[in-house]
């Protein structure tokens, strides 16, 4: 890891408790200037509509 290189920890969705998920996740997005990332995404790209095997899983 580089010299003053922050990691931080990023729980992947289980399935439960979905908006606190996300707000949790919107907020380390934003302290790190990284939402735009998030809001310029279309809904092509959103977990919840996705039918790949993953999500399917996690959905069930």
């Amino acid at each position: 890891m580089a010299s003053g290189e922050e990691r931080y920890y990023i729980p992947s969705f289980d399935g439960n408790n979905l908006d606190n998920w996300k707000f949790r996740l919107r907020v380390l997005l934003e302290d790190n200037n990284c939402l735009e990332c998030l809001d310029g995404m279309d809904s092509s790209h959103n977990i919840i509509d996705s039918d790949d095997a993953a999500t399917k899983a996690v959905k069930t």
